[in-house]
């Protein structure tokens, strides 16, 4: 795996040999990248609600994380990835396993299930 490295500038990260866009030269580039800076950090300040709940059918759940910033969102989807590993007695690692394997794998349909392609 190649190293990156990291735009002096900027902070961006550049692979091997790669030039920043920051260094075009190209004004309306800059103007481009500083509005798309700007707009990632006001959305990683910005105030988030993840509200989590189990579908219809289901034993009744419901939490909601409000945080004052995304990376504190983030703790807190932390803590509660901890505290689901801990009730159901597996470690935090198996949890973000299952969790990675049910976000990459694709859905079951109903008239699929049972049937082979």
């Amino acid at each position: 795996m190649a190293k990156f490295r990291t735009c002096e500038d900027c902070g961006a990260a550049l692979d091997p040999g790669e030039r920043c866009d920051c260094k075009r030269g190209d004004e309306k580039q800059s103007v481009v990248y500083k509005a798309r800076e700007a707009a990632i950090k006001e959305a990683v300040d910005a105030e988030v609600v993840i509200t989590l709940e189990k579908k219809k059918g289901s034993e009744t759940f419901r939490r909601e994380i409000t945080a004052s910033s995304a990376s504190a969102a983030l703790n807190g989807l932390a803590v509660l990835l901890k505290e689901y590993a801990k009730t159901v007695g597996v470690s935090t690692v198996q949890v973000l396993a299952i969790l990675a394997t049910v976000l990459t794998v694709p859905e079951i349909r109903d008239g699929d299930a049972g049937t082979e392609k």
